[in-house]
């Protein structure tokens, strides 16, 4: 199980020339290949995982581009790091994304419900709203960049079925990375700056 208090991120960008592999996600929009570092897992293993899973690609050669610290209290967002219950109706919330609304005395609104990530900004489709402890948020984690060309006769699109909160259909095809700025999730947006400026726009690995 992942202690999500401690949790690592990796994202991988397969590029194609000027394009830029990604997939439409039926509840969370357009974004890149991106997961969690499993317990026991080192974040180069868990790219290639996570790309696996989620593309079907492998054999990659994967270049490290780095690290950032991501801040997840942006923006209006939050990401619940502990499974906790809403004071308003006592319903559990697993770890996870949520509106963050308010602030007052170590406590923190939040609307838990489901969102359309298709649509800037994001829209709640259902709303689950209720304090919870702040200290329940996460501040911050560390998701670990890689970049691969993308292997010869990749398909200009397919499709692959994933084991995503009871199963959603991945659909891959290639975008101009210049559309990618405005077309991704918008939490996603600011990762293509370390792609572009490459060792630049990170920390280095060897250099922790």
């Amino acid at each position: 199980m992942i202690d999500w208090t401690k949790a690592e991120k990796v994202a991988i960008f397969v590029v194609r020339a000027d394009e830029l592999l990604v997939f439409h996600h039926e509840r969370s929009g357009i974004q890149v290949p991106a997961g969690t570092v499993e317990p026991g897992e080192d974040p180069q293993s868990a790219a290639v995982r996570e790309l696996w899973e989620e593309s079907g690609l492998g054999g990659l050669d994967l270049e490290p581009l780095g690290h950032l610290e991501e801040r997840l209290d942006v923006d209006g967002w939050g990401f619940v790091g502990i499974r906790t219950r809403l004071d308003a109706d006592g319903e559990w919330v697993e770890p996870g994304w949520v509106r963050l609304l308010d602030r007052h005395g170590g406590q923190a609104l939040i609307d838990a419900g489901e969102f359309d990530a298709d649509i800037e900004p994001p829209r709640m489709l259902t709303s689950r709203r209720g304090w919870i402890g702040a200290g329940h948020l996460l501040g911050s984690w560390r998701r670990h960049f890689y970049a691969a060309p993308a292997p010869d006769r990749t398909p200009e699109a397919w499709s692959v079925w994933a084991d995503d909160g009871g199963g959603s259909e991945f659909r891959f095809f290639w975008m101009k990375r210049s559309d990618a700025s405005r077309r991704l999730v918008a939490l996603q947006r600011p990762w293509l700056r370390v792609l572009e400026k490459g060792t630049a726009g990170a920390s280095r690995e060897d250099g922790d």
